[in-house]
């Protein structure tokens, strides 16, 4: 399934969901990458977890326009697709550091209902 979103600042994230099963494993691309930079583990986890792949603002099938390019910015997509889904357990990917402190960003912005561990 392939769906979008709205970040935080009105910037569209697009995102792929493949899969079902708890928790959802999302992945967060790196720096000037896209979604299918996953394509391989998508298939591989797809059988036995819900796989989510985002694009971030700026890169792949997302919208352009951010006024900030920050970490806390990238997070913000990530939570935005987050409670789109309402999945309440999911376990962030990042592929390099820059995106994986993108992601701890998304976590700590979580709402309470996503679970934290």
């Amino acid at each position: 399934m392939r769906s979008t979103v709205l970040s935080a600042d009105g910037i569209p994230v697009h995102y792929e969901v493949a899969g079902s099963g708890s928790p959802a494993l999302v992945f967060v691309h790196g720096w000037s990458c896209d979604r299918s930079y996953w394509r391989g583990q998508v298939g591989y986890f797809a059988g036995r977890y819900q796989v989510v792949t985002i694009d971030l603002a700026g890169h792949g099938s997302s919208g352009p326009g951010r006024r900030a390019w920050t970490m806390p910015g990238f997070g913000a997509d990530v939570v935005a697709v987050m409670e789109h889904l309402r999945t309440p357990q999911m376990v962030l990917i990042g592929h390099c550091a820059v995106r994986r402190r993108a992601a701890a960003a998304a976590v700590a912005a979580a709402p309470p209902a996503i679970q934290r561990r």
